[in-house]
């Protein structure tokens, strides 16, 4: 409170109380009146402690006033030229009280001053210290917001992927799956077929060739039948085939129906050949076609498994780093405040800490040399 005080009077821009000397007066003693001229030389400039010797046309009258009055006007002058309510008002005081207050109320003021500068000097150490620590508060939680922001939108691509890819691995395996179902079906249905082709062709060969045998025998049998046997009784009796001559057979068409089934015997034996190599073939592109596409249902498998895995991670590191976010936010929300708060004693006082030092040195310097002058009376 000391120093926004302080800092208030140090700011002021406001002229010094008019009852303060103006120089258009002559008499010194009076309750408005300052020492005539005391405060400016001829030109109109303000003068300073040395002007009291250095300007001729005032020698004379500066030896006159006594070592108060030019106390009272020299902390004037200095209170005009830096601006200084505290002089100024020092001024006013000093006429006013007897003379044995007058260096304990400047040695006060300048006791107050070095109290002050020594608070401020403190005060700037503390103001330093909080500032430096919530500014690199607010850098550092300006820099890892700036992280893991990067992070969200990191982990967001790799959700919105994920997703996208775990679809389209879903849709592909199930094609895989129902074409693989469809060709297994087929292939079931064309190898019962073939079976089936197998089993009549060579059912179908196993008759015919029953049925050459049986013709064979028959045909072989009639040719034999018109002799007689030699050397026995026995005599073959038939009808009378009604030519000339022993008979034996149609041997002529029976060789023809026989050459005919033998056809037909191999027709069967090529079509189980033919069908047992079709199916042998259609297995082996079965096996080769389900073999693939089991391979390519399980690498896509595995690929939805690890996408799915990512969705998962993107969705918890998703989760963490908008709560991350949200605590370094507060955090760089709080350390904005604390220097919101630090602003107005530490850094909107109107000057800074180099010009407030500068002036309050000017002030101490000017009691000091106020002191000074009325060194030669208190002696006395």
């Amino acid at each position: 409170a000391l120093l926004q005080e302080r800092a208030d009077d140090l700011t002021e821009d406001d002229e010094p109380d008019s009852t303060v000397y103006d120089g258009d007066n002559d008499t010194p003693d009076s309750e408005d009146d300052d020492p005539p001229e005391a405060d400016e030389d001829a030109d109109g400039s303000n003068i300073d402690e040395d002007s009291f010797v250095q300007v001729g046309q005032h020698k004379s009258f500066m030896r006159a006033l006594t070592p108060t009055e030019k106390a009272v006007a020299l902390l004037k002058s200095k209170g005009k030229t830096l601006r200084s309510q505290t002089l100024s008002q020092l001024a006013l005081e000093l006429r006013a009280d007897p003379f044995k207050k007058i260096k304990g109320l400047i040695q006060s003021l300048i006791n107050r001053l070095l109290k002050e500068a020594a608070e401020e000097a403190t005060q700037k150490g503390w103001c330093d210290t909080e500032i430096g620590k919530s500014t690199n508060t607010k850098d550092h939680m300006i820099a890892k917001i700036g992280v893991v922001s990067a992070d969200i939108l990191k982990n967001e691509a790799i959700k919105a992927k994920s997703e996208v890819k775990i679809v389209d691995l879903k849709e592909q395996i199930k094609n895989l799956k129902d074409d693989l179902k469809t060709a297994t079906d087929l292939r079931s249905t064309e190898k019962k077929e073939n079976q089936e082709t197998i089993a009549d062709a060579q059912e179908g060969e196993a008759a015919v060739k029953q049925a050459i045998k049986i013709l064979k025998q028959h045909y072989a049998s009639a040719a034999t039948s018109a002799r007689v046997a030699d050397g026995g009784n026995a005599v073959l009796l038939q009808e009378d085939p009604g030519f000339d001559g022993a008979y034996a057979g149609k041997q002529k068409e029976g060789g023809g129906v026989i050459d005919m089934l033998e056809v037909i015997e191999e027709d069967f034996a090529r079509a189980v050949k033919r069908t047992g190599q079709e199916e042998s073939d259609s297995y082996k592109s079965f096996q080769t076609f389900k073999k693939e596409s089991q391979s390519s249902i399980s690498s896509k498998e595995t690929g939805l498994h690890h996408a799915e895995t990512d969705l998962e991670v993107a969705k918890l590191e998703l989760t963490a780093d908008l709560e991350s976010l949200r605590q370094h936010q507060k955090l760089l929300d709080t350390s904005i405040q604390e220097l919101d708060k630090l602003k107005p004693a530490c850094v909107e006082t109107g000057m800074t800490h180099e010009e407030r030092a500068a002036k309050r040195q000017a002030e101490i310097d000017a009691l000091k040399s106020a002191l000074e002058l009325l060194a030669p009376e208190s002696s006395d």
